[in-house]
C-alpha cells in the first residue's frame, strides 16, 4: 500500500466513511463540472490530463432535461438562422 493509499484510509477512518475510493473524488469533481456547472467537455478533459476527449466522455451524462433545454433553445432562438 503507497502512502497516498494509506493516507486515504486514514481519512476516510477519520471521517467515518467506508467504500469510498479516491477515483470516485475524480468522478464526482468531473461529473459536477460537466453536468452542474455545464463546463465544456474539452476543458474537462484538459484539467483530468486525458490526451482524448473520449475519455471524459463517460461524465457527460445525458439526460431528458438537457435534450429539452436544448430544443428550446433552438426553437427560441429561430430555427431559421441555423441554414
Amino acid at each position: 500500500m503507497t502512502r497516498a493509499q494509506k493516507a486515504w484510509r486514514k481519512l476516510l477512518i477519520a471521517a467515518e466513511i467506508s467504500h469510498y475510493r479516491l477515483y470516485d473524488c475524480r468522478h464526482s469533481f468531473a461529473s459536477k463540472l460537466a453536468n452542474t456547472c455545464g463546463i465544456p467537455l474539452k476543458v474537462v478533459s484538459d484539467l483530468l490530463g486525458y490526451s482524448s476527449i473520449a475519455m471524459t466522455e463517460i461524465y457527460s451524462h445525458k439526460s431528458e432535461s438537457k435534450m429539452a433545454d436544448a430544443t428550446i433553445y433552438i426553437l427560441t432562438y429561430n430555427c431559421a438562422d441555423l441554414k
